[in-house]
């Protein structure tokens, strides 16, 4: 899939999966704020400028899903700006928001090993990536 390489090619050329680092070297900036309850994060560009709002009160593994999903919207929308809502429908996302959560549910998996893990919803569990992207993992686990 062509997301999945091209994935492959930014970790590979910024040497890192990690989405926080991965921000810092596409010099986007990351803001955490005390965001209302139903904002889980949103992007927005300014200017020439990229900007990652995370909600603060997040824990941190929903906090590095919820980047791994704005930094998506960063990379492959980087001029419309998106919000990431709690109360959302999984089945009838648009175009951008599907890509942007394969995105982050392929990097955030990039380096895992499968060895670790009995079934995909206990991989998800422990990786911080909601249970609805499951679909997105293309891989069988025993």
């Amino acid at each position: 899939m062509w997301l999945n390489e091209m994935i492959k090619n930014i970790v590979t050329k910024h040497g890192t999966g990690d989405p926080w680092e991965l921000c810092a070297s596409l010099n986007i900036q990351v803001i955490e704020w005390d965001l209302c309850e139903e904002t889980n994060g949103f992007y927005r560009y300014v200017r020439r400028n990229q900007f990652i709002f995370i909600n603060s009160n997040l824990a941190e593994h929903e906090r590095n899903y919820v980047l791994a999903h704005e930094l998506a919207h960063a990379i492959l929308h980087p001029r419309a700006n998106a919000p990431f809502v709690r109360s959302i429908s999984w089945i009838n996302l648009s175009k951008i928001e599907r890509e942007a959560h394969q995105f982050a549910t392929y990097l955030l998996l990039l380096d895992v090993d499968l060895t670790e893990y009995r079934t995909k919803k206990e991989l998800l569990h422990a990786r911080g990536i909601p249970l609805e992207m499951e679909r997105f993992v293309d891989f069988q686990l025993q």
